[in-house]
């Protein structure tokens, strides 16, 4: 529904060519005609001709970046808000170079402009925004197979009202399925806009949690140490018991990683995971990204 709302095919592309479909953001927070245009012809622009580059950088792009930085500084944070939803929009992200080495999704740091813009400008952009992320939510819960439409959500929307919902629903998929190491992922998003408290500690030890039963001991550590220096005191009801965040990683760690039956005993010369009791692992299933 989405899609059909907010989809508009590009003119006619020469013959032998695909049609580009531009993908913009929803109506009633419309980008401006120019970033608008700007867009469309990044989609439709012709493959290059020579080697492809290492990163995509797109200068013209980090451009709108730039003005929008200056619409928050200035208090608009209605044409800001314009500017960095098409763009975490867009279907093709690119990258923006921050420093001279180091180099981040175009759709991360205008998420990150967003996030960063203040109670007024986030206010606004729940406004806009709401209605879209919960009929993706509700359609997500609706659904056979959620993780589409909640990583779409969580990538999308995060900001919104419905954003860190949908990842906390995503990662307790991951979880369920024994995809520990995506859960944490999903969980440590989450970390950013979570005020200091009880529940930045709940999550910090889900993620130290489902990194120890990934394998990942040594990332599991330095998460429970975190867990153990700021919320020793700190319980939570699990299982009908109270118990506090430091007993609870302390029995996640006892598990060890988790090995299915099919990863035990051998498969010589097949290369594994080292994380698992054997060191052998079948690879688990992917997202198409």
């Amino acid at each position: 529904a989405w899609a059909a709302e907010n989809t508009t095919t590009a003119p006619p592309a020469p013959k032998g060519q695909a049609a580009a479909v531009v993908v913009g953001p929803p109506r009633q927070a419309q980008a401006a005609p120019a970033i608008q245009a700007a867009l469309n012809r990044t989609s439709q622009a012709s493959p290059l001709s020579g080697p492809p580059p290492l990163m995509h950088v797109d200068d013209e792009m980090a451009g709108y970046l730039r003005t929008a930085a200056e619409e928050i500084k200035a208090g608009k944070y209605d044409q800001a808000i314009q500017i960095l939803q098409a763009l975490i929009q867009r279907p093709e992200s690119g990258f923006y170079a921050e420093g001279s080495n180091r180099y981040v999704s175009m759709r991360i740091k205008a998420g990150e402009m967003v996030g960063a813009m203040g109670d007024k400008g986030l206010n606004l952009y729940r406004a806009l925004y709401d209605p879209q992320a919960k009929r993706l939510y509700d359609e997500a819960l609706a659904s056979d197979c959620p993780e589409l439409n909640l990583r779409s959500l969580g990538e999308r929307y995060l900001h919104t009202t419905w954003g860190p919902k949908a990842l906390e629903a995503l990662a307790e998929v991951y979880f369920d399925r024994a995809r520990f190491a995506q859960a944490a992922c999903c969980w440590r998003q989450l970390l950013s806009g979570t005020a200091p408290g009880p529940g930045r500690g709940a999550i910090l030890a889900k993620i130290a949690a489902a990194l120890s039963l990934a394998g990942q001991a040594e990332e599991a550590r330095l998460v429970a140490e975190q867990v153990r220096k700021d919320y020793a005191n700190v319980s939570v009801e699990m299982g009908g018991a109270s118990e506090t965040l430091v007993a609870f990683l302390d029995r996640v760690a006892k598990l060890g990683p988790l090995a299915s039956d099919e990863n035990s005993g051998g498969s010589a010369g097949w290369p594994g995971l080292g994380g698992l009791a054997d060191g052998l692992g079948r690879m688990s299933e992917c997202d198409v990204v």
